[in-house]
């Protein structure tokens, strides 16, 4: 998190620097599908959402909705940057699932930035190029109503989860095998919704949609899947 030009980590006691903030007690609702944990800093809340699907009639897939509130209460306007990092774990032995964006056939290897209409709606990440057998995906476009973010990095998680908010992208890095600098393939996504000018008394929200699927257990000869296209050919 960004207010007025200075970074701050979600969660952190920021009482030996001398700032007010607190973490208080998540709370879980909804019937268990829910978890809610505000954080405020500085006089800025900021309200962290993780709500799971509950589908009781498929036991292999699954998605969650992670969304977040920023109030402003510090008593003057503020300009508020979020980034949202996401681990793009699959379960698989080798964590390095392959970025496939939108309608893009070729997948997304390297590091790479997307920003304000190059952020894609949707990425699709599989365990591998020639006969994946799982899927996740990750839906940006404010499928619930919420602020979409304006920038996006797809790249190596060590690299991306050892800075606090500024990173850039190393083109590179490849996060899909062994030749990177940390000699292990590792895949990260970071979302950003930035300088948002929030007045006193006032909020914004923002929102992704990640999800999970396995079909290495289908027996149906065939299998449906959602494409995001102008137009399919074989």
């Amino acid at each position: 998190m960004r207010i007025d030009g200075k970074d701050y980590i979600f969660g952190q006691d920021y009482g030996i620097f001398g700032l007010s903030s607190k973490l208080d007690t998540p709370v879980i609702s909804e019937e268990g599908r829910l978890i809610t944990i505000p954080w405020t800093i500085k006089g800025i809340t900021v309200r962290l959402k993780a709500a799971l699907g509950t589908d009781a009639d498929s036991d292999i897939t699954g998605n969650a909705g992670i969304s977040f509130e920023v109030e402003n209460n510090s008593g003057k306007n503020a300009d508020i940057s979020i980034r949202l990092l996401l681990d793009t774990a699959l379960g698989n032995d080798i964590d390095a699932p392959y970025f496939i964006v939108d309608t893009d056939i070729r997948p997304t290897m390297t590091e790479t930035e997307f920003k304000d209409d190059e952020v894609p709606a949707q990425v699709r990440c599989v365990d591998s190029l020639t006969k994946p057998s799982k899927l996740s995906y990750i839906m940006t476009k404010g499928w619930n109503g919420g602020t979409e973010a304006n920038r996006m990095i797809v790249g190596h998680w060590a690299n991306l989860a050892n800075t606090r908010y500024t990173y850039t992208p190393d083109n590179y890095c490849d996060f899909t095998n062994y030749s990177n600098d940390h000699r292990e393939p590792d895949s990260a996504a970071a979302l950003y919704w930035e300088n948002k000018t929030v007045e006193n008394g006032q909020s914004f929200t923002g929102e992704v949609l990640y999800g999970v699927g396995n079909f290495s257990d289908n027996k149906d000869d065939n299998i449906g899947i959602n494409i995001t296209a102008v137009r399919v050919e074989l």
